[in-house]
């Protein structure tokens, strides 16, 4: 699986509203359950901060991969907002977080979330991308950014 099979502009929030690592949470988590991906909101985002507490999904360069995996995800799926101003997530470089990249994974036996989030980590690992995507003002520039990396 590549993230071009899961991510389409539809799955984009170019402007995100709230000004909280938990209010952006909510709103990908929204925005997951609109597209059909998962069939519980709070049950998905229990899953989301299981996971914040083994250690934060913030990979530096104002980027965030929050992830889940459970049975309340039909399908695997990506959302990717973006916040202008940044939010406090705890992050090993210590700037605001602002393009935050969710996965939702559903359970199974197999490895493929884990694989595809290696993937995805490995792209974004530079500062680079991470400024390509900060400088990207359109929903088609930040796939072109992804699809080409």
């Amino acid at each position: 699986m590549e993230i071009r099979d899961i991510l389409s502009e539809e799955s984009i929030i170019l402007d995100l509203k709230s000004t909280t690592k938990e209010g952006i949470i909510q709103e990908l988590v929204d925005k997951l359950y609109d597209e059909g991906s998962i069939t519980s909101k709070s049950k998905f985002i229990k899953a989301l901060k299981h996971r914040e507490k083994i250690g934060s999904t913030s990979i530096g360069y104002q980027m965030a991969m929050p992830h889940g995996k459970t049975k309340y995800v039909k399908k695997a799926s990506v959302v990717i907002g973006k916040s202008r101003e940044g939010v406090d997530w705890p992050s090993i470089d210590g700037l605001p977080v602002k393009i935050i990249i969710m996965f939702s994974m559903p359970q199974s036996e197999g490895n493929e979330d884990i694989i595809l989030i290696s993937k995805i980590s490995y792209i974004l690992g530079g500062k680079d991308i991470s400024k390509k995507l900060l400088n990207a003002h359109t929903k088609k520039e930040i796939l072109d950014v992804l699809y080409e990396a």
